[in-house]
């Protein structure tokens, strides 16, 4: 990994939410997650880093956090921008621990449940041209859809340890592993 950026409340951009600090703990018992509350507006409500995340053409880009269902039984991690490929978000169930959905954009998704209804949830898109990205966090419900009115008050997603994480591989290694078995050769390839 070449760069790497961690976000917590205080680099987050809100839209359509606030951000209630440190109110529940992450899944060692420690009160470091935060919980994304839904306004009352009937749409979307999403988080966003403020920072600018520099990719360049032909980057493998990982999103990822810790997430808890809240009110919302899932949560979608998006990677935007005009440099990111068109749907580069993927969803999951945080009640079942299964995937809902991986935008076209997503090479691969993994989910991992690291106790007390915590998951790590990561996803990782290449970047189609250089410039910024943006990381984005969304609650949704169990079909991926992020519209819905929330009451400004109930903390609709828990979360913590969003990060992105740029990997420096090599367009051979990135082609080889798409074009065979993806979910093993990228693992090794991230881990190197």
């Amino acid at each position: 990994m070449s760069l790497h950026a961690n976000y917590d409340a205080s680099d987050l951009a809100t839209i359509r939410c606030t951000i209630s600090q440190n109110i529940s703990n992450d899944h060692q018992g420690n009160a470091l997650a935060d919980g994304c509350v839904a306004s009352s507006a009937n749409n979307s409500h999403l988080m966003i880093n403020t920072g600018n995340y520099p990719v360049i053409t032909g980057d493998l880009v990982e999103i990822r956090a810790y997430l808890k269902a809240g009110a919302k039984v899932g949560a979608r991690l998006t990677m935007s921008g005009a440099r990111m490929a068109s749907a580069s978000s993927a969803s999951w169930n945080l009640s079942t621990g299964a995937l809902i959905a991986n935008g076209a954009g997503i090479e691969k998704s993994r989910m991992t449940a690291v106790g007390d209804g915590w998951y790590l949830c990561q996803a990782w898109a290449l970047a189609v041209a250089s410039g910024t990205a943006f990381a984005e966090v969304y609650p949704v419900d169990s079909s991926n859809a992020a519209g819905f009115a929330g009451d400004d008050v109930t903390v609709s997603t828990n979360f913590y340890g969003l990060q992105i994480h740029l990997h420096s591989l090599s367009q051979y290694t990135i082609v080889r592993a798409l074009n065979q078995d993806l979910s093993q050769d990228l693992n090794r390839a991230l881990v190197a």
